[in-house]
């Protein structure tokens, strides 16, 4: 476990260019030649770090703005009195998204979920900071090396099913809160009947579409009017019954 880690700037944000580059393996074998000219390989180490060449952009005209209260320096300042006095030229780690497995997407609407476990790792700064000038930004090109990797679990809300709304050939499902994996077609069974909560047909899914928040859209061949539509369900660690959310096709 690493002991004295630090954390990212805050007010700095965390989005890696597609530009950067990964180096795994390097000097991770030792080579020893043996009398007869044949070489022998072995690892130098328990660890080999992965390494990456990183590019960032940080604004260097406006003011960041933390708590609504103004901290006077610009994201790039903070990033720099963090890389100088916290980080301390790469000798504290500090713990950061995991590069191969980010949850930063730079789309604000995604970045600020917040639920299921975040794949982490600790890196140091290994090599110096160049930024150049491009616009408002000043665009940084760093060497990171891994210390460690690991899990933070986060706990996850609970999937429930607020309720549904049937249409001729569709119904539309809502949660209020969704587990850590996005739901599938495999998991829902939907049922028609001339009474509600029936189950006497089961109704082949043509189509389905999660729109990666809180509905679930299950396409069916049409139905007519007057129609009860419901559904059985067997997310992970959560099920909903047949009959237990009902609607009827207007």
């Amino acid at each position: 476990m690493i002991q004295g880690y630090t954390g990212w700037p805050t007010g700095v944000n965390r989005i890696i260019e597609d530009s950067s580059n990964i180096t795994l393996g390097e000097n991770a074998l030792k080579n020893d030649e043996l009398e007869n000219g044949l070489k022998r390989s072995r690892k130098r180490g328990a660890f080999c770090p992965d390494k990456f060449s990183v590019k960032m952009r940080f604004n260097w005209v406006d003011e960041v703005i933390i708590n609504n209260q103004n901290t006077h320096k610009t994201e790039y300042n903070l990033f720099t009195d963090w890389y100088k006095y916290i980080h301390k030229y790469g000798s504290v780690p500090f713990e950061f998204p995991k590069i191969l497995y980010s949850q930063d997407t730079g789309i604000l609407i995604y970045d600020t979920v917040e639920n299921g476990p975040i794949n982490v790792e600790y890196y140091k700064i290994t090599s110096a900071v160049p930024g150049n000038k491009s616009g408002d930004d000043i665009v940084v090109d760093t060497t990171w090396e891994a210390v460690y990797g690991g899990i933070v679990d986060i706990a996850t809300q609970t999937p429930l099913v607020l309720g549904c709304s049937a249409k001729a050939d569709y119904i539309d499902i809502e949660f209020s809160a969704l587990g850590t994996t996005a739901p599938t077609s495999q998991m829902f069974t939907v049922y028609s009947g001339s009474t509600e909560g029936s189950t006497d047909n089961t109704v082949t899914i043509k189509g389905f579409y999660y729109d990666n928040a809180n509905t679930v859209r299950i396409y069916y061949d049409s139905l007519a009017s007057d129609t009860w539509v419901t559904f059985a369900l067997n997310y992970p660690d959560y099920a909903v019954a047949a009959g237990t959310f009902n609607s009827e096709v207007p």
